[in-house]
């Protein structure tokens, strides 16, 4: 939806411009977390959120190296702290590319089933290995 975010996500982290990520909705009450398996760089653009890593509050629109076993997580500030935006945008160095692409695209959707990724619906917590 806002592919300024995304593009200047994926300009951090050292990917093309278009390399794919994930585009996330968070609300208050209800943020996420993703746990990594291996050390790797990512970038978190799009709406202002409360970003921690190792449950150390860091700053939006900048490179992140997360280390092996690093805890990223994404929680949405309370709406009258809020600012503009409903989207966020994960972006990981390398993408994702064993990820096939479904009717040119890599699309999927966590609540309603994809095509490509098995994340299991409605979960706030996701390995990468």
């Amino acid at each position: 939806m806002d592919s300024l975010s995304f593009a200047i996500g994926n300009i951090l982290v050292g990917n093309p411009r278009t390399t794919e990520g994930l585009e996330i909705v968070v609300v208050p009450g209800v943020g996420c977390s993703f746990t990594f398996c291996v050390p790797t760089v990512v970038a978190v653009t799009g709406m202002d959120v409360i970003l921690k890593l190792n449950g150390h509050i860091i700053p939006m629109w900048s490179r992140i190296v997360v280390p092996q076993g690093g805890k990223l997580e994404i929680e949405a500030k309370d709406i009258s702290n809020s600012t503009t935006g409903f989207r966020v945008y994960l972006s990981i160095s390398g993408g994702f590319p064993d990820v096939p692409v479904y009717l040119g695209s890599k699309s999927t959707s966590m609540g309603l089933g994809g095509y490509q990724v098995c994340f299991e619906p409605f979960v706030n917590a996701i390995f990468f290995c």
